[in-house]
């Protein structure tokens, strides 16, 4: 059974929260942020490496997710790579092929999925509901094939959860809708 997502309130709250950054570290803020924004799933986060923040010609920061560069809104939180310069826990492992972006308690290994929940369970920040509310107002803003494609989420998974939240997608109609005028005939 999925888990009951949050409410839209309490998502933006949450979000507020991490923007503030008054109770938690930019570990945790740039964590909470991508499961809040984008649904991503702890397992994916922990693979980041410093190699996947981008910025671009007009200075936004990305985060490459594989398929698609995602907006990391420096309102709502700082960068990762921000977080990995500035996290005085975090040190380069051995090997430069693979900077991880979060930091662990061993030099140059990532957190593992399960201490990143316990800390953000700790902060009150719930991971599959945020995650599963995250997703689900996604997914009644844009087609799931667009959603599902840009998350690195399977596209039959996206379309289960869009019809559970009422999205209306599958009934639209694909391609122009301009009015076009019709010739008389037999005048």
């Amino acid at each position: 059974m999925p888990p009951r997502p949050i409410t839209l309130h309490d998502r933006v709250k949450l979000l507020q929260r991490i923007a503030a950054g008054v109770d938690m570290d930019l570990t945790e803020r740039v964590i909470g942020t991508l499961i809040l924004l984008y649904a991503q799933p702890l397992s994916r986060i922990v693979r980041h490496t410093v190699d996947d923040i981008l910025t671009d010609p007009q200075g936004r920061v990305l985060i490459d997710s594989g398929t698609h560069q995602l907006p990391f809104r420096p309102r709502s939180t700082t960068s990762c790579a921000v977080t990995c310069a500035h996290d005085t826990t975090w040190t380069p492992p051995p090997t430069p092929t693979a900077p991880g972006c979060s930091p662990a308690a061993r030099a140059g290994q990532p957190l593992h999925p399960t201490s990143i929940r316990l800390r953000l369970t700790t902060l009150g920040i719930p991971n599959m509901p945020g995650r599963s509310r995250a997703l689900r107002d996604m997914l009644l803003q844009a087609p799931p094939a667009v959603v599902a494609s840009m998350l690195g989420f399977h596209v039959g998974k996206a379309d289960t959860i869009a019809a559970e939240t009422g999205a209306t997608w599958k009934r639209y109609a694909a391609g122009t809708h301009e009015r076009t005028r019709r010739p008389r005939l037999g005048s």
